[in-house]
């Protein structure tokens, strides 16, 4: 129904020319303890917003892509007892407007066999939790492993909600994975108009969300979290570092605190801080927050044009005013 492109603000350009300028690698405390120290500050801005608690980590990624495969491999390797010989009988439920990056995440962590089941959306192009209950509670009757589900706030398609809060609890009781994608419409958070669509955000095992979509960054902005940290941290550290990873100042020391690359499968990485950083301290929060209820102001008036209903609405969001 529409083609969601992307604006980039000059700000964002400043922050990625000095990273490219200092050529700053914030991969690693002990390399950059300024540069992690501002990727975390983002990162508990973003975690605020859908309510996580303490004791998450995230990292900032290319995009909803990576972010994806991060949050599907740590939900791989959290599932107890869970072998690559069982991984054919792995489902994962996604509803009919699932965005696409999530069978190219399975594919990529080695889920390529597993199941995907597309679960209907109802009159509101919403996923029919009581069709998801009853397709988990079939698969494992029939043995299957039900494995996670995938909720959407924001379809790229037609910028649906599915309703997340009753989702978390076929999760709880079906011992799901529940993955929120966010990549589209998750700043929209940030609006009290639209709150009540991520009632249930905060209960999710891992979330994605897209600066370079609600923020108006350039492409290649990502974020994901995970609730439980530690869960991160394993999925990305079940292996030996290289010598040349440990602290230069202290040999044979590990860092005080969590590493991006103890986050990610990426070690190598753009500084991504900057360009999130500079706009939001620039501008502040409020700007974007107008911004996106311009939006949703926006999508209201045209919803009343194409019904055919006469109507004035009046924006006023500081400099901006005019009357339709």
């Amino acid at each position: 129904m529409s083609y969601v492109p992307s604006n980039g603000v000059f700000p964002a350009a400043l922050g990625d020319f000095l990273a490219d300028t200092f050529c700053t690698y914030a991969g690693k405390t002990s390399e950059s303890p300024g540069g992690v120290a501002l990727n975390s500050m983002l990162l508990e801005w973003t975690a605020e917003v859908f309510g996580y608690p303490k004791g998450f980590q995230g990292n900032l990624t290319s995009g909803g892509s990576a972010a994806t495969v991060i949050a599907m491999a740590t939900a791989r390797d959290s599932r107890k007892g869970l072998r690559a010989r069982d991984f054919h009988r792995v489902v994962v439920y996604v509803s009919e407007l699932t965005h696409h990056c999530t069978k190219k995440a399975l594919h990529t962590i080695g889920l390529g066999e597993a199941v995907v089941r597309d679960i209907q959306v109802d009159s509101r192009w919403k996923m029919d939790v009581r069709a998801l209950e009853a397709t988990v509670a079939n698969d494992r009757q029939n043995g299957l492993i039900p494995f996670a589900v995938v909720a959407t706030v924001g379809t790229t398609d037609v910028g649906s909600a599915d309703p997340v809060d009753a989702i978390a609890d076929v999760a709880e009781r079906q011992g799901l994975w529940l993955h929120v994608d966010a990549a589209y419409g998750g700043f929209f958070a940030l609006c009290e108009e639209a709150r009540a669509l991520f009632r249930g955000v905060e209960r999710s095992d891992s979330i994605i969300v897209d600066p370079h979509k609600g923020l108006n960054l350039p492409y290649g902005s990502g974020v994901v979290l995970v609730r439980d940290g530690r869960k991160l941290h394993l999925s990305n550290t079940a292996h030996k570092q290289g010598s040349y990873l440990t602290n230069p100042l202290h040999p044979g020391s590990d860092d005080t605190e969590l590493s991006p690359c103890d986050l990610s499968f990426e070690l190598s990485t753009h500084f991504r801080g900057p360009r999130m950083w500079f706009p939001l301290k620039l501008f502040g929060v409020q700007t974007f927050r107008l911004m996106l209820k311009e939006k949703l102001r926006l999508a209201a008036y045209f919803y009343r044009i194409i019904k055919g209903e006469h109507t004035t609405v009046m924006f006023n969001h500081g400099d901006l005013c005019f009357n339709r």
